[in-house]
């Protein structure tokens, strides 16, 4: 098998009772995170030693694996501090499987620039009056102290053009995404922290569809919940979701969902703003829609140049 991992000239780790931390003294691995993080490299891999000692699976994880996640997360610029709720690193099997949190996802549309607005919460029964799918109006007080059951998960965005978004799921909703898509739903965040999964679900759905996606939120989806092999490439492999319907015979490849993600973003691109943000990702790794792109683009200039007319 080839080797997956993108350390290089590093040596292979000899046995030892801490792994981890010897792999990740290594004056090559140090000058990585020196490069992608300046002087907050030392407090970044002081936070990932932290993470991987604490959970014994981590025992059984290549050091490799772990560097690779990290790496990402470092490129993102996004924590992997389990508390934060930006970014995880878990383990599965004897690889690191990388994981945004819903902070992460709104940290990264914030950086954007295009959105005034972006929240995602739990409501609780006591608050929850009624949602309509087709209006998307949610009556819910969220003044009312949190008591009763957790019923759903509310997430919002406002851009600064002034187009609005509202998501509900019921719990119900959550729990049959979570178990149709993750292997791993009745371990890691999603048996300990139930909540921050559903919300980071939510989220993402949300914003995957709806929202204003710039080349790193579009990164950071394709990355969600895989094993890194490569983070300077975003050469991944979904290592969670093997049991769901999408793995079936004849079902598409990761590249092919990859691109045909690329092709509805593209022709559901609602301005040039939308448009532009997926060009340099478009012609990098899927020239094969530059066609469909500049049909996309002259629609949009045209109807520009209609409405100024």
């Amino acid at each position: 098998m080839a080797n997956e991992t993108t350390v290089g000239a590093v040596a292979p780790v000899q046995e030892s009772r801490f792994p981890m931390k010897n792999f990740f003294d290594k004056d090559v691995i140090k000058k990585k995170f020196e490069e992608l993080l300046g002087e907050r490299s030392s407090a970044f891999v002081t936070s990932v030693l932290q993470l991987t000692t604490m959970n014994r699976a981590f025992d059984r994880v290549k050091p490799e694996s772990v560097f690779n996640s990290a790496c990402l997360a470092a490129t993102l610029n996004l924590p992997v501090n389990a508390n934060l709720g930006f970014a995880w690193i878990l383990p599965y099997g004897d690889v690191a499987q990388f994981q945004l949190g819903a902070k992460g996802y709104i940290q990264l549309a914030q950086r954007t620039g295009q959105y005034s607005r972006i929240n995602v919460l739990v409501v609780y029964e006591s608050q929850f009056t009624s949602y309509n799918t087709l209006t998307e109006e949610l009556l819910a007080d969220f003044s009312i102290p949190e008591s009763g059951k957790v019923v759903g998960y509310a997430a919002y965005f406002k851009l600064s053009n002034g187009y609005e978004k509202t998501v509900y799921w019921t719990k119900e909703k959550v729990l049959s995404h979570g178990q149709k898509y993750s292997k791993s739903f009745n371990s890691g965040p999603w048996k300990t922290e139930f909540d921050k999964m559903a919300m980071k679900t939510v989220l993402k759905n949300m914003l995957s569809q709806w929202g204003i996606l710039s080349i790193e939120m579009q990164r950071a989806m394709v990355v969600d919940q895989a094993a890194i092999k490569n983070p300077e490439t975003d050469d991944v492999e979904y290592i969670d979701a093997t049991d769901s319907p999408a793995a079936n015979a004849g079902a598409p490849t990761s590249d092919q969902k990859m691109s045909q993600r690329m092709l509805t973003l593209i022709t559901e691109s609602a301005s040039m703003v939308d448009l532009e943000a997926l060009e340099a990702r478009m012609k990098k790794d899927f020239p094969e829609h530059q066609a469909i792109f500049d049909q996309k683009k002259n629609e949009l200039l045209d109807k520009a140049a209609s409405n100024q007319g």
